[in-house]
Order: structure tokens, then sequence, then C-alpha cells
């Protein structure tokens, strides 16, 4: 998921590099920055309806976030039923 965020990657040094698309599996979105710049690539976020560890919630708001940041490429797989691991 970082590697999709534009302030990550300046923050890291590696500006330059650019992924054709990204998928967060289960990740964490509990922090959330507040620059929604992306570099423009697909994010696919593949979340687990009952995850203990990673709440989906988090990460349905953080997606909604970087849409309205401007990055319309940004979808979201909730497996219901689920677990983290």
């Amino acid at each position: 998921m970082n590697t999709a965020l534009t302030s990550v990657l300046k923050w890291a040094g590696a500006s330059d590099i650019r992924f054709a698309a990204h998928v967060a599996m289960v990740p964490h979105c509990g922090l959330v920055l507040r620059a929604r710049g992306t570099t423009g690539s697909p994010l696919l976020f593949l979340l687990t309806k009952l995850d203990d560890q990673c709440p989906p919630e988090d990460c349905l708001c953080h997606a909604d976030h970087l849409r309205n940041g401007g990055n319309p490429k940004i979808e979201v797989n909730v497996y219901k039923g689920a677990h983290h691991a």
C-alpha cells in the first residue's frame, strides 16, 4: 500500500520508482497520512470482514480518502467470513 503513496516514496528517497499496480493484502490502515497523493497506479485492497487485527473499516475509509485525493483506480474486496490469518 505504501508504494502507492507519493509522500512515502519521497520520504524513502524513491520518488522515481513506479509500479504498474499495487495490492494491499489485509494491511493495517489505523495510521492514515493526511497526504492523499498516489502514483496514479491502480491499488487493490484485499480485506477480511472478521479481521480483529486490521479492521476492514479503517481501510474502507482509507480507500475513500485516496479516491477523494484524485485516484479513481482504488478498488476494495472484502472477504466475508474470513479472519486475518
